[in-house]
């Protein structure tokens, strides 16, 4: 409804809806006043004391004066109890937004710009919103205090024209990755995901096939193609159809949530000076790090288990079970791992070599290859190691998973987390019998969502 509007015109709307939203909560007077007048001599009083070209001085004595501006609009006959109250009430409200704008502004001048109308309308909902919410939070019951709350960051949206950037933030996401991804594929080079991947892929199934560790594994075992279709799906296709788009669309949110407090740039720790090769090790170990723990929630807490458990459901233990997941594990991993990693200052954008070298670990470790790493089992996780994290029944002494690291098993090892009791290449696995879920992809991805809604009465 106002996606086009100037911001004049939003504005306007805004300060109307939120003097209806006053009354509405005060229960003070009758929805009897004449809110075209109200609004245009709320406006004439705002652009009186913004745009005019005056002192702060000036300013200051303008906004004791607002006030007088409405007395003729109570709402009810002259000197009747509501429309004494009604003027009052509304007096009391003007004044207050007012010094509101005057305590958050003034420290500063204003910027200037120019609207179609020749007339610069500087955002004010958020704080007009927030003097009204702090006047009236102790005596509304707590529904009102959420609908105030959902209004209130609604229309600081709508006042701002943020929509149309947040619209046009998803439409030029699609675009752009889908160009990224057809790239990907016609122009294979040395610095090319696609066929990385994909390359990386043939070659362990290749080492699978020549030395099996489980020699009466079939070749294309069961849930093969399944597993192929995930590796794709879930390292490119599902960025294309959704993830990119709600993640950029998330990120620019909470940038925007942080503008408002003046805060522009996260990082805390600087990194940049570093070598290329010391930055690039430490977003490995520190990322691995963060995985480690994630997972472990993965485990712990029972709607995210309803998702990971996607990940437990194969039944033969193959290179591409490694991206057998249900999606919903993209937006927890990426979630809890941004915050952190925004902290960090790198001075490279290119981490080209981590993402793959930790899909090529992830592949091997899930791999039917025999693999002795010797000492390197402390550090590197590995097929006979992880084999156990899958295992169709744990034990009374792990009873929520163990064997959690990602790439690298010092964090089991450091945290008490690991359990590796034998190399058992039978080792059954998958979900016990009682959480058998789905064998299909459509039926992976809903089936989570119904498991939770179940639990949770829906």
């Amino acid at each position: 409804m106002l996606l086009g509007k100037s911001k004049t015109d939003i504005g306007m709307f805004c300060i109307k809806k939120l003097t209806v939203l006053y009354f509405f909560f005060s229960k003070k007077v009758l929805f009897t006043c004449k809110f075209q007048k109200v609004e245009n001599q709320f406006i004439n009083a705002y652009f009186l004391l913004f745009f005019a070209k005056k002192s702060r001085q000036k300013r200051l004595r303008l906004t004791k004066n607002a006030a007088l501006l409405l007395p003729r609009y109570g709402g009810a006959k002259k000197n009747s109890p509501n429309s004494r109250a009604g003027t009052a009430s509304l007096k009391f409200c003007l004044a207050q937004t007012l010094f509101g704008f005057i305590r958050l502004h003034f420290h500063a001048e204003p910027s200037r710009s120019t609207s179609k109308n020749g007339i610069f309308l500087r955002p004010v909902l958020p704080h007009l919103g927030t003097v009204l919410y702090a006047k009236f939070q102790s005596k509304l019951p707590k529904i009102k205090v959420y609908i105030s709350k959902i209004l209130n960051g609604t229309f600081a949206l709508y006042q701002t024209n943020r929509m149309e950037k947040y619209l046009d933030l998803i439409s030029h996401t699609y675009t752009n990755y889908a160009q990224f991804l057809w790239h990907q594929i016609l122009y294979p080079s040395w610095h090319n995901y696609f066929y990385w991947v994909l390359g990386a892929s043939l070659v362990i199934w290749g080492l699978e096939i020549a030395f099996p560790w489980r020699k009466n594994q079939p070749m294309i075992r069961e849930g093969f193609w399944l597993d192929f279709f995930y590796i794709f799906w879930n390292y490119f296709l599902f960025s294309l159809v959704l993830y990119n788009a709600v993640s950029g669309v998330f990120v620019q949110l909470f940038n925007d949530f942080l503008g408002l407090f003046g805060i522009k740039n996260l990082v805390a720790i600087q990194l940049g000076a570093l070598p290329a090769w010391a930055q690039l090790l430490l977003i490995f170990v520190i990322r691995d790090f963060m995985q480690y723990n994630i997972h472990r929630l993965l485990h712990r807490y029972d709607w995210m288990w309803e998702f990971h458990k996607v990940h437990h459901s194969t039944e033969v233990m193959g290179f591409g079970g490694l991206m057998r997941y249900h999606f919903m594990e993209h937006f927890i991993y990426r979630s809890l791992e941004y915050l952190p990693l925004a902290m960090l200052g790198f001075g490279i954008s290119d981490f080209f070599i981590v993402y793959i070298f930790t899909f090529v670990a992830g592949q091997l470790g899930h791999a039917n290859l025999y693999l002795p790493l010797g000492k390197l089992k402390y550090l590197l996780n590995g097929p006979q190691m992880h084999l156990w994290h899958h295992a169709k029944h744990f034990p009374a002494s792990h009873p929520r998973g163990f064997n959690f690291g990602i790439t690298l098993s010092v964090w089991d090892f450091l945290f008490k987390t690991n359990y590796w009791p034998d190399n058992d290449a039978q080792l059954a696995v998958g979900l016990p019998d009682a959480d058998k879920i789905e064998q299909d992809f459509i039926g992976q991805q809903v089936g989570a969502f119904k498991r939770n809604g179940q639990k949770m009465g829906l």
